[in-house]
């Protein structure tokens, strides 16, 4: 990344708007930021910062309070942030929440946080990437950076008090950096990939194991081996019952079958019985059936004569029919000749009254003429209404005119009496204005003060507990010390009387040299003996006391140096403050003079308003005046033209009849007649065609009538030879007269139904017959059996079948199940071996990736360490040139303790006594030589690794001041050296020797309202 523009407004110490244009420092820079302690140096790195991630470089102030003090309240905080990213670049905007003035109205509103980044392209045009959301903006920003805050601060920036982070960053947070910076994260991602893949295996072993256990478990066995034995034991006892459950298998089954044999024969006798006891019954319904037959006999005899009676029947009918339908044209016939006589005489009536339309035609075109006459007279009389109205509508506008001209001249000395008041009003204005000003200032003063003093109090609350916590810490700390110094003598007792266990007479001791031991030293308390870790854990516990009461201390006294000076500052505020109103007086007075400021300002808009409203009355007035002479004419000729056309109208209204001068009342009169004239035509038309129709419908009527009594004369004839002929059938008949005839006579279907009665009694008869004798025939040498001790044979043998069923079951669902499981863990453990040959495989290569084994380097920071290397390598070269040879960066070897991971950690080889220490262990100007010797080393790489994130600006804040002279000038030259590389190095400080050799700076300039830059190249 490089800076190529930076704008901050009412940010930090910068009242106003200021912009750095980086670009004219050129490609190659080295360029100082200078400025007095407390003018707004580190700001600007604060800037940059909180426009890339929303916070500044130290983490120290929240970006709410960031804004200037001294800023115009209409300002806005934010910043501004061109950058280039390879190819690219890109412009960041971000604005903290913040107070502002309301749009409308008086008082501030809170205004949310927002954030834009644009992408900028080479025609200057530009593409939104992100807006609004800051944490989506901050997000794209790390995309595009490779880094989130922390890691920015640390590799792109040596903050002023932090330049040893990076230095002294552990190996895993060192990690967490490199791989960002060189993104290594695939190698991360190949080892995360083996593990999940060898715990993906190592989870199935363990499944198969436990899939194992649960197969043994449902038969209740512990191994492979003891279902293999079982089945071998089970083998024998399960022939063994297999056979006896078939021998009784075949004994049952005979006895079924005897049983059997038994019921058949037994049913046989019971058929027998049963047929018997049918035919008894089946031969009472046989007088029944001699009786069907002789009534079937004699229907039979009526059915040969019933065609000749049915004739004769149907003739009758015939007859009498036609002799109903020729009375019935007896009477049709005499009623047309009426109708006919009826239709002669309404013809005759019609033609009558036809002989009055040539009149009523004469009269209806006279009254035609009138319409026309009608129409001109209404048109005249529209043309005299319309003259009327345009006369009094332009007489009303005349009127309405001269109230109008008189209703502006009093608003006119309306509007000129209240300018004058208005006037009065607003020359209050600038007083108001300036004792708002004071007021808003004491209050802004009496907040700071309440502010200062809830801080007071919230400190001194603070100093109280802290000082309790140093009473505990001390108390926890003399507990530690005392206890520590009882375990170091019970050990050096415990010592005593091991080495007084071992001590001989005649053997010197090797404590005093004495060679008798009168009174060797003896331990009172063998239960409770001290090992020398007890002691080592009791001085780490005094260390870790004495680490707590002095962190106890330290914050005590920064929050007695923070209370004095917050003490201070109140003092000097109560001292600046010239009032003593209380904040309810002062918001009071406040609020009254907003009103009155608020009623002036009414005022201004009401005397404008009302000075354009004037305005308005005069133009107005003045159009109305010459308007009201031009309304005189017009209505004076329009009056003249409506007498004329009231006049013409009366002149045709004398050449109409008076009834006809309405159109309605002529136009009903010519329907009227022309109604008339089709009424009297269609009645003539009409009689003329029932006419025509009656004498059609009466010759009709005489036809039918004649035709009818031909053909009854006829059928009369017929009907009496057929009566004739079924009398002497009759007579030849068995039958004495027509109703006995009429009472043997059956249908067809009865007849049918009778004959398939008597048929099914006579098969049924000779079926039971044929049945009976079949069953005697077979049971003659037969007696009835024994079932009920068939039944209890069959029952014995089943008891014996089914106990035995139910042993060999059990043998053979035990077999079956064991045999089962003895495939299934077969197949589970050839399963279980091959995961085993692949977990042998990938598991080992998982540990070694991870770094579980061996060295507890994984794989990623394998790949670090030599990128290190690389860094460390260029970094020595200019930390030797700094230290005048001395001093050289090295990785450190040696394995970390316990679990901690390790392989990125750093010391300091010293050439002077050859030899390598922490880093930690490096004064304050030595450290900062390092922590920048590394940050350019880790700059020089990165940039050197295609894929890496490209470093060509840093910014150092102070540092400088803790160097000597002579390693300052080869800091400085060897600064200068870096301009060839073409990166950028900004460095804040107020040393006064690196202005006087580095030309380019950006001064920074504190005044009473706010700091300034200046660019000087």
């Amino acid at each position: 990344m490089k800076a190529l523009a930076l704008t901050i407004q009412a940010f930090g110490p910068f009242a106003d708007t200021q912009t750095i244009d980086f670009n004219a420092f050129g490609d190659s820079s080295l360029y100082l930021i200078n400025g007095n302690t407390g003018s707004g140096k580190t700001t600007l790195l604060d800037a940059i910062s909180f426009a890339l991630y929303g916070d500044t470089t130290g983490k120290e102030r929240d970006a709410t309070e960031m804004r200037c003090d001294y800023a115009n309240a209409s300002l806005l905080t934010q910043v501004t942030f061109e950058f280039k990213l390879g190819s690219k670049t890109y412009r960041i905007q971000r604005i903290p929440k913040q107070d502002a003035p309301k749009a409308r109205g008086e008082g501030m509103t809170s205004k949310g946080p927002e954030a834009y980044l644009w992408e900028i392209h080479g025609d200057a045009s530009t593409t939104l990437l992100a807006s609004k959301k800051v944490t989506e903006v901050t997000q794209k920003v790390i995309e595009l950076l490779g880094l989130n805050s922390e890691q920015f601060r640390q590799v792109m920036v040596l903050p002023q008090g932090r330049f040893r982070e990076l230095l002294l960053a552990d190996s895993k947070d060192r990690e967490e950096i490199f791989s960002q910076l060189f993104q290594t994260q695939i190698y991360k991602q190949v080892e995360d990939k083996i593990k999940e893949q060898a715990k993906e295996v190592s989870d199935q072993i363990k499944a198969f194991e436990t899939k194992i256990a649960g197969i043994l478990e449902t038969v209740e066995l512990s191994s492979s081996d003891a279902v293999d034995t079982e089945i071998t034991t089970l083998a024998v006892e399960h022939q063994i019952k297999l056979q006896q459950k078939n021998d009784l298998g075949q004994a049952h089954l005979k006895a079924i079958k005897q049983h059997q044999a038994g019921l058949n024969c037994q049913q046989q006798f019971d058929n027998l019985t049963a047929q018997q006891e049918r035919l008894s019954i089946h031969l009472k319904e046989q007088p029944n059936i001699d009786q069907l037959k002789a009534a079937m006999k004699r229907a039979l005899s009526a059915q040969k004569i019933s065609p000749m009676f049915e004739q004769m029947e149907l003739l009758t009918q015939d007859k009498l029919k036609l002799e109903n339908t020729l009375q019935d044209l007896r009477v049709s016939n005499q009623q047309a000749i009426q109708v006919l006589a009826t239709a002669e005489q309404s013809a005759k009536t019609a033609n009558d009254n036809a002989k009055t339309i040539e009149q009523l035609n004469r009269e209806l075109d006279k009254l035609q003429s009138y319409q026309d006459a009608l129409q001109k007279l209404q048109l005249a009389h529209a043309d005299m209404q319309t003259a009327h109205q345009a006369a009094q509508h332009q007489q009303a506008n005349l009127t309405q005119a001269q109230v109008s001209i008189q209703t502006l001249k009093a608003a006119q000395h309306s509007a000129e009496q209240s300018l004058e008041g208005l006037q009065a009003l607003v020359t209050q204005e600038t007083d108001a204005r300036l004792k708002q000003a004071q007021l808003q200032e004491q209050l802004k003063m009496v907040a700071e003060l309440a502010r200062l003093e809830s801080l007071l109090s919230h400190k001194k609350q603070e100093g109280e507990q802290a000082n309790q916590q140093v009473q505990i810490a001390l108390q926890a700390l003399n507990a530690a010390e005392q206890t520590a110094t009882e375990c170091q003598m019970r050990w050096h007792l415990g010592q005593a009387n091991i080495l007084a266990k071992t001590l001989k007479n005649n053997q010197a001791c090797p404590v005093c040299g004495s060679l008798e031991h009168p009174q060797p030293a003896q331990w009172q308390d063998a239960s409770h003996e001290i090992e020398q870790s007890h002691v080592d854990a009791a001085f780490a516990q005094v260390a870790a006391c004495q680490k707590k009461h002095a962190e106890a201390s330290n914050h005590l006294t920064a929050l007695r140096t923070q209370y004095s000076e917050l003490k201070s500052q109140r003092d000097q505020l109560k001292h600046a403050l010239t009032t003593d109103a209380s904040v309810e007086a002062l918001n009071q007075s406040l609020a009254d003079i907003q009103n009155q400021i608020q009623h002036i300002e009414s005022a201004k808009t009401e005397q404008n308003n009302t000075q354009a409203n004037l305005g308005n009355i005069k133009q107005q007035l003045s159009a109305l005046e010459a308007n009201l002479q031009v309304l005189q004419t017009e209505v004076y000729h329009l009056q003249t033209q409506a007498q004329l056309k009231h006049q013409a109208w009366s002149d045709l209204q004398t050449q109409l009849p008076e009834a006809y001068r309405n159109l309605e009342a002529l136009n009903s009169a010519i329907n009227n007649l022309q109604q008339r004239l089709a009424e009297l035509k269609q009645a003539q038309e009409t009689a003329r065609l029932a006419l025509e129709a009656a004498r059609s419908r009466a010759d009709k009527a005489q036809q039918s009538l004649e035709s009818s009594q031909q053909q009854l004369k006829d059928l009369a004839q017929k009907q009496a030879a057929s009566q004739q002929q079924w009398q002497m059938a009759l007579e030849a008949s068995d039958f004495k007269d027509v109703t006995e005839f009429k009472s043997a006579l059956w249908s067809a279907q009865a007849l049918e139904q009778h004959q398939k009665t008597i048929n099914t009694y006579e098969e049924q008869l000779n079926q039971i017959n044929g049945a009976i004798q079949q069953l005697q025939t077979s049971l003659a040498d037969q007696a009835a059996p024994d079932l009920n001790r068939l039944q209890q044979q069959v029952d014995e043998v089943k008891v014996l079948l089914d106990n035995a069923e139910l042993e060999f079951k059990a043998i053979d669902q035990r077999v079956t199940l064991l045999k089962s499981v003895q495939q299934k863990l077969a197949l589970a453990h050839q399963e279980n071996q091959t995961l085993q040959d692949e977990y042998h495989l990938i598991g080992t290569l998982s540990q070694v990736l991870s770094g579980a084994a061996g060295d507890k380097v994984n794989l990623q920071r394998f790949v670090l360490s030599l990128l290190l290397a690389d860094v460390l390598e260029i970094a020595s070269l200019r930390l030797k040139m700094m230290s005048n040879g001395r001093y050289e960066l090295i990785r450190k070897e040696d394995k970390s303790k316990g679990n901690k991971t390790s392989g990125l950690d750093l010391e300091i080889l010293d050439t002077w006594n050859d030899s390598s220490r922490g880093v930690a262990t490096l004064s304050g100007g030595e450290s900062f030589m390092a922590a920048l010797s590394l940050a350019l080393g880790l700059s020089d790489v990165v940039q050197s690794y295609s894929g890496g994130i490209k470093l060509d600006t840093l910014f150092i804040d102070e540092g400088f001041g803790s160097l000597d002279q002579e390693s300052l000038d080869r800091s400085i030259e060897m600064l200068k050296q870096l301009q060839a590389s073409g990166r950028s190095i900004g460095i804040i400080s107020h040393v006064s020797e690196l202005k006087e050799q580095m030309a380019m700076r950006i001064d920074v300039h504190a005044s009473g309202q706010g700091s300034f830059l200046k660019v000087v190249v």
